[in-house]
């Protein structure tokens, strides 16, 4: 029992390192980044798994802070934009192609899973009286 629950523990260290490691890069990222408004120009539609999966690929314009217009396909693996559609966006100045999401689940939603599953496993967890009869000691 004593072994289980270290290597528990073990996991949700790890667990909640890589949310917050994540979520470090991705707050640098975007605290040297510019915040705009783009617009879906293109959707590539890619086949990624033998279930049939699609990963879009849309291909976002937007002026940065001079004025000058840029053209950048970035990967989304599930969500399905519309042309058209307006997004707010994270630009780095250093490096046009690198472009982010301003919504909240796209900038933080990786780091909280991480960090949540970690908690969740380290709340202990209480033997209920007669439990063992039917799942075992």
């Amino acid at each position: 029992m004593y072994i289980s629950n270290l290597i528990k523990v073990n996991i949700a260290i790890l667990l909640i390192v890589v949310g917050l490691v994540i979520a470090a890069e991705t707050f640098h990222a975007i605290s040297g980044s510019q915040l705009t408004t783009g617009r879906v120009t293109n959707i590539e539609l890619r086949r990624t798994g033998s279930d049939g999966s699609m990963t879009y690929i849309p291909t976002i314009l937007f002026l940065d802070n001079r004025g000058i217009e840029h053209r950048v396909a970035t990967i989304y693996s599930t969500y399905n934009f519309k042309l058209g559609k307006e997004l707010e966006i994270y630009y780095d100045p250093k490096d046009l192609s690198h472009v982010r999401l301003s919504k909240l689940y796209s900038l933080w939603g990786v780091p909280l899973i991480f960090v949540s599953l970690g908690v969740v496993l380290l709340v202990p967890t209480r033997k209920v009286k007669g439990m063992e009869a039917i799942y075992g000691s």
